[in-house]
């Protein structure tokens, strides 16, 4: 068995299970969710409360439950503690990839973010086939929908939220400057994307609509289509055709599953993080723009 502890929102909950789910493959063996940490709620979490949110997708997970909890911190199973910080390939390096999680026996119990593609390579379409959706976009979302797939649609994420207003997040990832959106813009534009219809998605539209402005047709995807969760926003996300994405697995995600065009482009930050410079999650054919990232 190996057991995950999941933690951070949906991308990361989605980088953990499609690490954790190639380990379980290699070992033959089941895997079992933790939601003990995604259920604590207290002042004293340096961290942004989570809820569960995989549950929008296909796939039926096992639940570690609170009894093999109880007897896994007293010590009394089989299962082994690992942390990725045992993992690090050098210092500071805290969640750059290292393939020696991979090799790590049945019984073992993970901790961690794991936000690398490489994690999960040569199980991409079991990902893919489990990271389907339950159920499509309806309503107002679903009319959103059809504008993005009847355009030339590339999704624009601007994440805020907690990268601003928690000291920690902040320190920790920063922001994108609005030069890193314009770059990315005439990259996009360059890479052939000639009519290029634009779909806004953020934690605070009042502040894109304000400060972002790009030279092209665009529509700000205000909070009434964020739907349970945000399910809605991250199921909009995916129907783009191309992508404009910062520092976030939120947007890394459907920009990764997204096989609308197969002209398909991505523009992603080169650096991922203010404070571990070996974190790259970029995949092979994405491009990349030089930015620094800055504070609130």
């Amino acid at each position: 068995m190996i057991v995950l502890r999941l933690s951070g929102g949906l991308g990361n909950q989605m980088f953990e299970y499609a690490m954790a789910r190639h380990l379980a493959l290699r070992n033959h063996t089941r895997l079992k969710l933790d939601l003990t940490f995604l259920r604590r709620r207290n002042t004293s979490m340096r961290h942004t409360p989570r809820e569960y949110t995989l549950d929008m997708f296909v796939l039926e997970p096992n639940f570690f439950s609170p009894l093999e909890r109880a007897l896994f911190k007293l010590g009394l199973t089989r299962l082994k503690r690992h942390h990725e910080s045992e993992f690090q390939i050098k210092p500071g390096h805290t969640v750059a990839f290292n393939p020696d999680v991979l090799t790590l026996p049945d019984n073992s119990y993970l901790e961690g973010f794991f936000p690398s593609p490489c994690y999960f390579l040569g199980i991409e379409e079991v990902i893919r086939r489990e990271f389907v959706f339950r159920t499509p976009p309806a309503g107002a979302a679903l009319e959103m929908q059809r504008q993005i797939t009847d355009t030339e649609s590339v999704c624009v994420h601007v994440r805020r939220g907690d990268y601003v207003t928690n000291p920690s997040a902040n320190q920790t990832h920063g922001l994108c400057p609005l030069s890193y959106y314009s770059a990315a813009f005439a990259r996009l534009q360059e890479r052939g994307v000639r009519t290029p219809r634009l779909f806004v998605f953020s934690d605070d539209i009042l502040w894109c609509r304000e400060n972002l402005k790009l030279d092209a047709p665009t529509t700000y995807v205000d909070p009434e289509y964020a739907g349970e969760k945000d399910g809605d926003h991250f199921k909009l996300m995916t129907s783009c055709k191309h992508f404009i994405i910062p520092n976030s697995s939120f947007s890394w995600w459907p920009a990764w599953l997204s096989a609308a065009t197969p002209a398909k482009v991505v523009v992603a930050p080169k650096i991922w993080t203010r404070r571990d410079i070996g974190l790259e999650p970029i995949p092979l054919g994405w491009e990349t723009i030089e930015t620094e990232l800055i504070g609130g």
